[in-house]
């Protein structure tokens, strides 16, 4: 929930400055597009997304751990000790 979260923020971050992109027209095959988005949309269409986003998940989840463990580290470490 929170890396979609993060990519739907990223995402609406982007979406701006890909409207402002001109629309191009892909005639391949059948497949016709009229925007950047109809066409990364088709993209990632083969992408796995629940796997993408269990494998961010868990990375992002580590780096907070990362993060929590390094913080304990000096919180210790500046603790005097008799």
């Amino acid at each position: 929930m929170i890396v979609t979260a993060v990519i739907t923020a990223i995402w609406n971050l982007v979406q701006p400055i890909l409207n402002r992109v001109p629309e191009i027209s892909i005639d391949y095959a059948g497949v016709s597009s009229s925007s950047i988005y109809q066409w990364l949309r088709a993209a990632l269409y083969f992408v796995p997304m629940n796997t993408v986003l269990a494998i961010c998940g868990l990375t992002l989840a580590l780096w907070v751990l990362r993060v929590v463990i390094a913080f304990l580290h000096s919180l210790w470490a500046s603790l005097p000790i008799v």
